[in-house]
């Protein structure tokens, strides 16, 4: 059994989070429960597929996701046929730092493709800025 390691602990919001490794894997802890792990990926290809099956053949999908995690569905989305933009909003620091710092490998630098913006911060103000317009539209809209 590989012995895990803390690489980064953090208080945010009063949440303890914690980036743990285990040989090549990492796990995301809050408040001591894991809640990610990188080696038990689940349906994240399945889910898109299923959420984006309605569209059909469209080719000029956005695409809002609420959290980045480890970002296995980001990388599901940006390989999905018909995105066009991907706005990932996410309100942890730690997590946006561990992405490019650790995560990068694990889903194919998924954060670097050009259709995908990240947004700091946490839905409920990501959403209100798109109501005021303060989030510019993708190109072509509104």
């Amino acid at each position: 059994m590989t012995a895990a390691a803390v690489i980064d602990r953090r208080v945010e919001a009063g949440v303890t989070i914690e980036l743990v490794q285990r040989g090549e894997a990492f796990d995301v802890l809050v408040n001591g429960r894991r809640v990610m792990r990188s080696d038990a990926r689940r349906a994240e290809k399945q889910l898109v597929e299923l959420a984006l099956a309605p569209l059909g053949q469209r080719d000029d999908i956005t695409v809002v996701l609420a959290g980045l995690g480890m970002g296995f569905t980001l990388r599901a989305l940006v390989d999905a046929p018909g995105v066009k933009r991907v706005d990932v909003v996410e309100a942890s620091p730690a997590v946006v730092e561990w992405a490019a710092r650790h995560f990068a490998g694990l889903n194919g630098d998924a954060l670097k493709d050009p259709r995908v913006t990240l947004h700091a911060t946490d839905l409920a103000a990501f959403l209100k800025s798109l109501r005021t317009r303060a989030i510019a539209p993708p190109p072509g809209d509104g």
